[in-house]
C-alpha cells in the first residue's frame, strides 16, 4: 500500500476521499492548501500525491512544479473540474502523470493509483 497526500480544498471531498483511501489500506494525510502540502510533503515521505488543480492558494500546477524544484519525485495524479485537452497537457508538462476529470469516480482513482504504485 501507498503512503498518499491528498490537497483538496472542498472539505468533504477531501474527508470522503480520505476515508476511501484508508479502507483500501493506504496510508493517508489530507490537507486543504498548496501551503500545508509543500509544509506535509517536507515533513514526511509519500508515494503518491493526489491534487486539486483550483486551490486557494494557489494551483496544483504550481504545487507540483515546487515539490519537483525540491527533488520530490512523488507520483502525481491531478483533479480538476476542468479536462480540456489544454488543462491535461499543462498538468502532465508541471509534473503530474495523470489528469482525472471532477468528479472523479473512485474505481478510477483506485485504477490510476495501481497504475501510480507499479511504476
Amino acid at each position: 500500500m501507498s503512503d498518499v497526500l491528498i490537497v483538496e480544498d472542498n472539505e468533504d471531498t477531501r474527508i470522503v476521499l480520505a476515508y476511501l483511501l484508508k479502507a483500501e489500506g493506504h496510508t493517508v494525510c489530507a490537507v486543504g492548501s498548496v501551503r500545508l502540502a509543500i509544509e506535509e510533503a517536507l515533513l514526511a515521505c509519500y508515494d503518491v500525491l493526489i491534487s486539486d488543480i483550483s486551490l486557494p492558494d494557489g494551483d496544483g500546477w504550481e504545487l507540483i512544479k515546487e515539490l519537483r524544484r525540491s527533488g520530490n519525485t512523488m507520483r502525481g495524479i491531478a483533479m480538476s473540474g476542468h479536462c480540456s485537452a489544454r488543462d491535461i497537457e499543462k498538468s502532465l508538462a508541471s509534473g503530474f502523470q495523470h489528469h482525472l476529470h471532477k468528479p472523479v469516480d473512485f474505481d478510477e482513482i483506485k485504477l490510476v493509483m495501481q497504475i501510480n504504485i507499479a511504476t
